[in-house]
């Protein structure tokens, strides 16, 4: 299955928010899952470019099957829209809190 990762970056240090979505990106890749990580994709987009840089991730975001969705998603604007759209959409949710450690 190809999956989406959503969760806070605003607020994050980069070393914090990078740690996050690879963390999840290496367990759902261990799963067997094709994983879309918007951390990877938005490189080189400014930061500030808030609409062009929702709009790469909606756009990723619908190629996926599912959306996972990091602890911290709660205080994201940005995760909470996209989880809006994987509602809308019908794309599977999962969350990380709901997902047994890797190791």
């Amino acid at each position: 299955m190809k999956i989406y990762i959503s969760g806070k970056i605003t607020g994050l240090t980069k070393e914090e928010y990078v740690s996050n979505f690879l963390t999840a990106e290496m367990h759902l890749i261990s799963q067997g899952h094709e994983v879309a990580n918007p951390v990877k994709f938005v490189a080189g987009i400014d930061l500030e470019d808030y609409p062009k840089l929702m709009g790469k991730c909606i756009e990723e975001l619908l190629r996926c099957e599912a959306i996972y969705m990091l602890n911290n998603w709660q205080d994201s604007k940005g995760a909470k829209t996209e989880l809006n759209t994987a509602l809308i959409y019908e794309k599977a949710t999962i969350y990380e809190s709901e997902v047994p450690p890797l190791f």
